[in-house]
């Protein structure tokens, strides 16, 4: 085999301080390492030497890239300072081979760079200039006014919470808050548009696909006080990513910025990521004449903010802490775009937030804008939770026609991801003549809603929180088959909710029935269900729940059942409550951490 070239070896050390190639840069040296191999171990040396020359060209192509970059953006960067004027924005450079080929297909940027008076490919050479990895002198990192980027979302997954159950009812299907899986819920709150992210702006969060982070935020070059401001804030957290402790803030030239420093820049500062997190929390601090000073540009600029991913927090910002001015002027620009802001992903969350400072006659008069549309907001996954808010803050007095528009179809929508929300804040703070006329529907498909996978949610709400008669009504059905509907995945999820909430007559005869069954010579129901991937879940809320003398028969009747529980995933927790030692403290907790009202 030939020798390693020192140029492949200078080439990759040139390219390992490149940003933008660090993925083609280990490609090429992945590849280079099997050729080298290959050429060793086959004898075949003329067709690798031919692939390591093709490798080697495409390393000086990139490593041309990025010079005519660095050229490029510079000389707009240059000629903005200077007040020139210049393309708006510009292209990305393209690889492109001698002769003018475009490996990509991508425009050439001879015409740019013929726009700032620089010069352009010479001849038989690389369209993008001459310098490449074997060049002489260090190779220059990216000035700061390096192309803008979009703003990417990393929203993390929320942290799974102990369950001391085990994994609960596995399956595809999810519930309309959270995944069905491995928690057990029924009674979830409203969230802005999803994830709730109270602070300071970090992209995430529920609501439509549409309207994705960084519609123009990222659209154009950004300003050279918010790269200043990039590179020098103290209040953005530049810890290493391996873990490590960040250097002293004098040591990286940091500082602390304030408000009157941005001046004339708030929109944009809203609009970027530490921007926007920079203006909020300096808003809860801010004197008068600062907070003053943000809304008089922000209210400029309101809908644009309101809609997008970290913008729509500097407004919120400004409802909390911007005093009645503020507010007055957010309503303004809300009024006549009531709608569409709620269906908004990031808009609607500026909606939710409006109605908690508005008053209740500015409350009621912009809610009347949704009239006629009630059942497209309550199906769209944003404006669904701005029904709700409308429903908590306002009043029932104003909300008439949201109950109007659900009347007739409160079985349907209860069925619904979203729908059945809605019918539990009716039934929470609707008017007894409103809760009413929901339930009577509710209490007339309460068969069909027990084993829906939305449904059941609202069957549970009932029970919880309905009037005894109306409880009744639905622990006498589930007693009719109380054995199958506890090895069903989601009216599984009721019979728990009628054992906790039942009254004692009615807890004692559910669970005579779960213990006897059919009576012999057949076994007693539990043999079968402690072994259900749904039903072990009731089983373990008989033992939380049952009185001294039921629970010593369903111990006696499970501790022969223990070999083979252990086999399954949740036995612990089965095994756990057979100990003569659990009681109401270690039930209680050991189920504080299972989510049942989100």
């Amino acid at each position: 085999g030939s020798p390693p070239d020192p140029g492949a070896a200078a080439a990759a050390a040139a390219m390992a301080q490149m940003p933008g190639v660090d993925a083609a840069a280990r490609l090429a040296s992945q590849l280079a390492a099997e050729v080298e191999q290959l050429e060793n171990t086959t004898g075949q040396q003329q067709y690798f030497r031919t692939a390591a020359d093709n490798i080697k060209s495409m390393s000086l192509q990139m490593a041309a890239v990025l010079n005519a970059q660095q050229q490029l953006y510079a000389a707009q960067m240059a000629q903005m300072s200077s007040g020139g004027s210049g393309p708006a924005h510009l292209s990305s450079p393209s690889l492109a081979l001698s002769g003018g080929d475009n490996i990509f297909g991508a425009p050439d940027l001879s015409a740019q760079f013929a726009a700032f008076g620089l010069p352009s490919s010479s001849p038989g050479g690389s369209a993008l200039g001459s310098r490449g990895p074997w060049s002489d002198g260090p190779f220059q990192a990216p000035p700061l006014n390096s192309p803008p980027h979009q703003h990417h979302s990393h929203a993390q997954p929320a942290p799974q919470q102990h369950n001391p159950f085990g994994p609960k009812k596995p399956g595809p299907q999810s519930g309309p808050y959270g995944a069905r899986g491995g928690q057990k819920m029924h009674h979830p709150k409203y969230s802005k548009g999803g994830a709730d992210h109270k602070m300071y702006g970090m992209p995430g969060g529920g609501g439509a696909p549409g309207g994705a982070p960084g519609d123009y935020a990222g659209a154009h070059a950004r300003s050279p006080l918010l790269e200043e401001f990039r590179a020098t804030s103290a209040s953005i957290n530049r810890s290493s990513d391996a873990g490590g402790i960040a250097p002293a803030q004098s040591a990286m030239g940091l500082r602390n910025w304030e408000l009157s420093e941005i001046r004339g820049k708030i929109v944009e500062f809203s609009t970027d990521q530490h921007g926007s997190r920079f203006i909020q929390q300096k808003l809860e601090y801010a004197t008068q004449e600062e907070v003053e000073g943000v809304l008089n540009e922000a209210i400029v600029e309101a809908h644009r903010l309101m809609t997008d991913v970290f913008g729509n927090y500097v407004i919120q910002k400004l409802l909390e802490y911007g005093g009645h001015r503020a507010v007055n002027l957010i309503a303004e620009e809300i009024t006549s775009k009531l709608l569409p802001l709620s269906l908004h992903m990031y808009g609607c969350r500026v909606v939710q937030k409006a109605l908690e400072y508005f008053s209740v006659e500015t409350s009621a008069a912009l809610v009347n804008e949704l009239s006629g549309h009630v059942l497209k907001c309550i199906r769209d996954q944003n404006g669904n939770h701005v029904i709700q808010k409308c429903i908590e803050l306002v009043g029932p007095d104003h909300v008439t026609f949201i109950v109007e528009a659900i009347k007739g179809q409160t079985v349907i929508l209860a069925e619904h991801s979203y729908g059945c929300r809605v019918v539990q804040r009716i039934l929470e703070y609707g008017s007894p003549d409103q809760q009413r006329s929901i339930m009577m529907e509710i209490m007339a498909s309460v068969r069909e809603l027990i084993k829906d996978q939305y449904g059941n949610y609202v069957i549970q709400h009932v029970v919880e929180r309905g009037t005894t008669a109306e409880r009744t009504v639905i622990v006498d059905i589930v007693r009719e088959d109380v054995c199958h509907l506890s090895q069903h995945k989601f009216a599984s999820n009721v019979v728990e909710r009628c054992l906790q909430f039942g009254t004692v007559v009615q807890r004692k005869e559910l669970i005579e029935i779960l213990i006897v069954g059919e009576g012999a010579p057949y076994p007693s129901p539990l043999v079968g269900l402690v072994r259900d991937q749904f039903g072990n879940y009731v089983v373990q809320r008989v033992l939380d729940v049952a009185e001294k003398p039921q629970r010593d028969r369903v111990v006696h009747i499970l501790k022969a059942q223990v070999p083979s529980i252990k086999k399954y995933s949740y036995g612990k927790h089965i095994i756990a409550r057979l100990d003569p030692g659990w009681g109401a403290h270690d039930m209680y907790a050991n189920t504080h951490h299972r989510p049942y009202h989100m």
